[in-house]
Formats: C-alpha cells, structure tokens, sequence
C-alpha cells in the first residue's frame, strides 16, 4: 500500500519543526534530476511523537466514567489506537519529508513516489522517497539577445485585399442559367460506391462521403470534404447528371476509404453565381461607415494592430528558441510528461472540434504521443529557463497581473469577474498554474524588452 495520500493531506498540518534525536539523511541518485531521499527516524523519535499524539487525543477524548482529559494515558492509548497508528504515520512521513529536504538543500520539483510501508514503532525507520529535482544549470547570456523585426507597414494592396474579402463575406448568390464555374455554388444530389458497395454503409456514422440530396456545393473549393470532387463540378449546369471518380488518400481519415477508387453518382439541381456588392452608400452604412476612405482607414488601423501583435508574438519565439539553443541540461522526466499530456490533450480537443472521432486518435496513439513528446521536452526546457530568469531579475506577478488576467478572461468566457474569481478560489492548484504562465509571459516581455534589433524582415 502507497501512503502518499494521507501524507499529502498532512503536509499542511501544524507539527514540531524539527525531530528532536539524530536523524540520519541520504541522497541516492537515480539519475541527474531524479532522487531517492532517505530518511532514517530513530525509535525514540517515533515514540516520542506517539506519546504527544496520545496526550493529543486524551484531551478530547470521551471514556464513559472519566472526564475528557482525565482518562488514564494507556486506557486512551488502548481505545484509540487505530486512530492514532494513523495519525503516527501521518506525522512522521510528513516530519521526515520536511527534515529531509531542510537537510539536503535538495529543490523538489515532483514526489514521483513515498513509503509504502506505514511507520513502526520500537525500531528505526527508513523512510524512502522519490523526488524529481530542478536540474542545476548556468543562465546563458540572455540580455541583448539580437532578434529580427517584421515590418509593420501596410501597403494600399493588402487593403484592398481585404476589402475585397469583405465584399466576398457579404455576397449574394442568385441563380444563373449556365455551366458551374469556380466559386459558384451549386445545390445537388449524390450517392457514392466503391465496387458496387454503397459508401453509406462503409461509413455509416458520416454520411457526407456517402450520400446527400439537395446538398450546396462551392464549385473548385479546395476544403470541399471528398477529395477532388469540388473540382468535377465545373462545367456542369442545372439538370445535368454525372458520374465522378475520386481516390482517396492512403492517409485518409476514414479507414475504410483509405486508398480506395470510388465512383459518385451526382445530379445537379441549381446553379448560383457569386454577387459581390458595390461599395455604395447604404452599403458602407450597413458596416456603420460614411466613406469610403473611413473604410480604408479602418482597415489599415485593424491591419496594424494585426501585424504589431503577430510582430511582437514573432519576437517573443526568437527569443525562446534563441535560449533553447544556448545550452543543454538534463530534464526532470516529470516535467516532460506533464508537458506531453496537455499538448495531447489540446491536440485532441481541438481535432475532436473539427469532427475527429475518438477511435482515430487511438490508431495513432504512438506516433500522436511521439510527437507530442518532442514538444514538450522543448516546452519543458523553455520553462525552465525562463523560471531561472524571473528568478535571477526578482520578476514577480503582483495583484495588478492577476487582475489584468481575471478581466479579460471574463471576457473571453462571457462571464463578470466576480463569478471567475469565486471559481478561482475553489481551485488554488489552477491559481498556482495562472500564476506561473504569467510569470513565464512576463518574462519573456523582459527579454523582449532587452533584446537587440538586429533587422527587420519584409
């Protein structure tokens, strides 16, 4: 039996600092950041905290014919010692781990495992736990560090641009008696087979690669769900029937149709054509402007701030891989691993967003945790640094940061602020992580801040 969730509730509770009798402490390396803390508790010392435990509980305990606190300390011994075996163990794994690490200077980064023996009395005890440690390393030279610039400047083209995809985003589509082309819509019909075999059994759960009626189309769009199939509409027009072969990719994402030949039956029932909207009046008032160079001067405003947040965010990455670069030092195993599961499970949450189903993330598991993992070891190692950095330059969170965070993710969760801060105080381990993913921003800013423009890239 592992004890290190009765210990772990305990280290928060009030006990004598120290033990009062030698105790012996060894360091065992198991490899450069993970350790074995030996701590060895003499006999007397486990008696002595037992016998404090038993004057503990003869306060409050009630024993028909005595007043509490006046019961015979071996009678109260007698009657509670379960509870007091218990509470033994708890004191003495949670004194040991404390005067272990007080002794050792060691930096705890994660207990990775304790005692799965409870404590004895009448003998010594040897009490073994594994810690992953923060890896000792040096800082590199990390002010100065010479980054390039990318140019915030937006040329007339890249509004037009944009004004372009507005126009684009408020099209109409009226119905035009012609052949399909790129980017026209088209409403259909189709039944796909692969050797004679409806798709639709094959795939039964999705039935977009197997058949749809009156279904809408975008002529040549590259996103279109069957591979190719967009592509085959052009040149068709209303009433028009034909038959599209498709591949499908050997890494497709539905296995049943990776790598196959299918064959789709469609039949064409209304073509549309893309109507973009002049630039008049009553269609800039429909955005809330009056001119058209208010329009352009919007853009251009929205387009800057645009270029300044991906400029700044293109900083902060140079910088971070600058100092990935710059030295080399071992990384607690912990430390990886917790770095690998929230990347896998972004990963996961994200593509399930998208429609991916569960049993696709299980067929790739190994390659999907391989990749994950190669991450992560640089995440990890990121981390660490910039930890030593704040550090090194006193860089704190204070309350303003903290409110500054509260408020905008409100925002971000359509919520008041009150309500996020009273969630918050029921989680102080999420607290603890908001902390420091603001601690390691601000020191990136730090580093941004000191950094060397060398160039600016176009």
């Amino acid at each position: 039996m592992l004890f290190l969730p009765t210990f772990a509730a305990f280290l928060r509770r009030p006990f004598r600092p120290h033990f009062q009798t030698n105790v012996n402490i060894k360091i065992e390396d198991i490899n450069d950041t993970r350790k074995t803390l030996l701590v060895t508790v003499a006999a007397d010392e486990v008696e002595q905290e037992h016998d404090e435990l038993v004057k503990e509980f003869a306060k409050i305990a009630k024993i028909p014919g005595f007043r509490p606190g006046k019961a015979p300390l071996p009678m109260v011994a007698k009657r509670f010692a379960k509870e007091i075996t218990e509470e033994l163990n708890n004191k003495v794994l949670s004194k040991a781990y404390r005067h272990g690490l007080e002794e050792s200077k060691i930096k705890p980064m994660k207990l990775i495992d304790g005692p799965k023996e409870p404590v004895k009395r009448g003998q010594d005890n040897a009490i073994a736990f594994v810690l992953d440690v923060h890896p000792e390393f040096s800082l590199p030279e990390y002010v100065g560090l010479p980054i390039q610039s990318l140019s915030e400047d937006v040329p007339e083209e890249e509004v037009d641009k944009a004004i372009e995809n507005l126009r684009q985003q408020r099209a109409d589509f009226s119905v035009v008696e012609r052949e399909a082309k790129t980017g026209d819509y088209v409403k259909l019909s189709y039944e796909g087979k692969i050797d004679g075999q409806p798709i639709a059994e094959l795939v039964a759960d999705r039935p977009i690669f197997g058949t749809q009626a009156n279904t809408w189309e975008e002529v040549g769009a590259e996103a279109s769900a069957i591979p190719g199939f967009a592509a085959a509409l052009e040149g068709l027009k209303t009433g028009d029937k034909k038959e599209i072969p498709v591949t499908f990719p050997e890494n497709f994402a539905e296995e049943p149709l990776r790598g196959k030949n299918a064959t789709y039956a469609v039949e064409l029932s209304e073509v549309r054509e893309r109507v973009l909207p002049e630039l008049t009046e009553e269609f800039l008032q429909s955005l809330g402007i009056s001119t058209v160079e208010e329009m352009k001067e919007r853009i251009r405003e929205d387009l800057e701030r645009q270029k300044k947040q991906e400029n700044y965010t293109q900083k902060r990455q140079q910088v971070a891989e600058q100092l990935l670069k710059s030295i080399e030092f071992p990384l607690p195993e912990s430390a990886v691993e917790r770095e690998t599961q929230v990347l896998l499970r972004q990963f996961m949450e994200n593509n399930m967003q998208r429609g991916v189903k569960p049993e696709d993330f299980e067929n790739n598991k190994e390659e999907l945790h391989a990749n994950a993992r190669k991450a992560a070891h640089d995440r990890a190692k990121s981390q660490l640094i910039l930890a030593r950095v704040a550090e090194a330059e006193k860089i704190a969170v204070d309350d303003k940061d903290l409110s500054r965070y509260v408020y905008f993710e409100a925002q971000r969760r359509r919520q008041k602020p009150d309500q996020l801060v009273k969630e918050l105080r029921k989680n102080p381990d999420e607290v603890d992580s908001i902390r420091a993913g603001l601690l390691l921003d601000k020191t990136l800013d730090f580093l941004v801040e000191k950094a060397s423009i060398s160039g600016i890239e176009s």
